[in-house]
């Protein structure tokens, strides 16, 4: 993955890179789509001054950085939804963890978790792998204080499933866009990520040529 964006106002190279690296916290760091990064994998950004605008006002650099966020997010959405075979987005969203690097690394776990994967792919709301794969990834978490929804539906809280109509659950889930929103009420961490589902054409795709 090589991504290149340039912009003709004028920024100091200091802070573009610190806009750069927030930028990319949020974005193409916290998208996967099998979590094998690449050794060439890199992101640049390029600033001509050609335009004369000065991005050096508390108030511009909140609107750079702002629009620098919303097109890196875009660029991470755009790969994880071009992944091997890849039928939609998944957008997990981690709240209530005990810090922000917490919050990642459940993320994480459910992202990189092969069953959530393949049942994001079927349009399966099957709380069970989301909640488990959450208890894996070595950080606190008690999923007797979780909850979990899946589409705006709660689907899992304090420790026991809900009552839903999962049919219903099932079609909205079979959408361009899942969002997956676990709240682990411990703390104030939180976290986005964005990753794509597993189909039989990863399979076919990866098996079927050599590099």
């Amino acid at each position: 993955m090589l991504a290149y964006v340039t912009t003709d106002a004028d920024v100091s190279s200091s802070l573009l890179s610190k806009m750069l690296a927030s930028a990319v916290s949020k974005s193409l760091n916290v998208c996967v789509v099998d979590d094998h990064t690449s050794t060439n994998d890199t992101m640049a950004i390029l600033a001509s001054g050609a335009s004369g605008v000065k991005v050096d006002s508390i108030q511009s650099k909140k609107k750079f950085l702002d629009a620098l966020t919303d097109l890196s997010i875009s660029l991470a959405k755009q790969i994880v939804s071009d992944g091997e075979g890849a039928t939609k987005v998944v957008i997990i969203r981690v709240t209530g963890a005990t810090n922000d690097l917490a919050a990642e690394r459940i993320a994480r776990a459910i992202a990189n978790s092969n069953l959530v994967k393949c049942a994001m792919h079927g349009n399966d709301p099957n709380w069970g792998r989301i909640v488990s794969a959450a208890g894996l990834a070595g950080v606190d978490f008690n999923p007797d204080r979780a909850m979990l929804k899946l589409q705006d539906t709660t689907v899992f809280r304090a420790g026991r499933p809900l009552p839903i109509d999962a049919a219903k659950v099932s079609t909205s889930m079979n959408a361009k866009e899942v969002d997956v929103h676990l709240d682990c009420k411990l703390g104030s961490g939180e976290t986005i990520l964005y990753t794509c589902d597993l189909s039989r054409e990863y399979i076919r795709i990866n098996a079927d040529y050599t590099t």
